[in-house]
């Protein structure tokens, strides 16, 4: 029985059955069809086997590149050999009006980014904000994030601090504690600065969504919730 070898997937092919099967996987991750820990596994290899991919590619581009210069400087040298010679002009051929143009070949290139489409905001940014308007504001921010990167589990642990702040931030005043800075610290080392290291160490690229309108719903939520205050601890006293 014959068999024939399968031609070996082409650097653009494998990287796009690549971004097939991340699609795949998220959509089972929705439907809650694979467990966490092979979700976590499954998606770290495709990061990784995108990123030798990646570098293959850029490989490739630089030895066609230097293939394609290489005989641009022997015509350079010939051109320049032969213009000193005595010029023989040769009849230009007659192009039929009959003959059928020749195509114009354009390969198409694939992105390099896998997740070129998510659009977030940039998460050391948002630790860095919570100094002024506490965790509420970075953990809710990366709870955003890390839904729009498919991470529903890690988004649950991040809204977890947006409700746990408040309420500690309370207690703490009515016993005359002033833990603002506690809270943030421990916010920032236990969850405020995994999203940052998990862009970095999977390679992901992403587009950076605009400051101006959050910031503006953050200064205006700061003069309610200390407003708030004021009434709550009027009515006490």
């Amino acid at each position: 029985m014959n068999t024939k070898l399968q031609p070996k997937a082409s650097i653009p092919e494998q990287m796009q059955k690549l971004k097939q099967l991340n699609a795949k996987l998220e959509a089972m991750h929705a439907q809650e069809k694979i467990s966490a820990e092979d979700y976590q596994r499954k998606k770290q290899e495709i990061a990784k086997r995108f990123k030798q991919l990646k570098q293959l590619k850029q490989r490739e581009q630089t030895t066609q590149t230097t293939q394609t210069e290489q005989p641009s400087r022997e015509k350079s040298v010939a051109k320049t050999a032969s213009d000193s010679r005595p010029k023989i002009v040769k009849k230009k051929a007659s192009v039929s009006p009959y003959e059928t143009p020749k195509a114009s070949l354009k390969k198409d290139k694939l992105s390099d980014r896998v997740y070129e489409e998510y659009e977030l905001w940039n998460p050391n940014a948002a630790a860095s904000w919570c100094v002024l308007f506490s965790p509420i504001f970075g953990a809710w921010l990366q709870a955003i994030n890390w839904e729009e990167l498919g991470e529903h589990e890690r988004a649950k642990a991040s809204k977890m601090w947006v409700y746990l702040t408040p309420i500690i931030t309370i207690i703490g005043l009515i016993f005359d504690i002033n833990i603002g800075l506690i809270v943030l610290l421990a916010w920032y080392f236990t969850e405020g600065n995994k999203q940052a290291k998990y862009l970095k160490e999977n390679d992901i690229d992403y587009i950076k969504k605009p400051w101006g309108k959050v910031l503006g719903i953050a200064t205006l939520g700061l003069f309610v919730f200390y407003g708030l205050l004021v009434v709550i601890f009027a009515a006490i006293a």
